[in-house]
């Protein structure tokens, strides 16, 4: 169990649980890629400007690629759109809530199920060589 003071420093992104201490964040990951035998295949590289966004069915957060809008102006917080993304040769849709744009970075990988990693600046920033190296990423 967490103490109260690392309750506030812990993220949860779907099945993976995210803590501010670097060695502890890479060994969440492994964990992650482990138990669900779903591997970084491809560095996708960085993202300036990352969508945050929240699904209006389950409330949970989510986040989107600019790249990956598809709409021609920016959204205003509040504004319900369309998503569409190809996972696997297979085109899946799905609305959502933009709420705002991300201050930081974001890196994404390719999965090897077709589905996309995304971590932040901060996370990337602790990381050693060794872990970026891990992650496909030049040092």
């Amino acid at each position: 169990m967490l103490e109260e003071e690392e309750e506030e420093t812990v993220q949860y992104y779907e099945n993976v649980c995210i803590q501010r201490s670097i060695h502890m964040n890479m060994n969440k990951l492994l964990q992650y890629f482990h138990s669900t035998q779903n591997y970084p295949e491809f560095y996708l590289g960085k993202v300036e400007r990352m969508a945050h966004c929240k699904c209006p069915v389950s409330e949970k957060d989510e986040w989107f690629s600019s790249n990956n809008l598809g709409i021609n102006k920016p959204p205003k917080p509040g504004t319900t759109f369309e998503i569409t993304r190809i996972i696997n040769k297979e085109i899946h849709s799905k609305l959502t809530i933009f709420v705002k744009w991300e201050l930081q970075p974001f890196y994404e990988w390719r999965m090897s199920f077709g589905n996309v990693l995304q971590l932040r600046q901060d996370f990337i920033d602790g990381l050693s060589a060794e872990d970026r190296r891990y992650l496909k990423m030049k040092s």
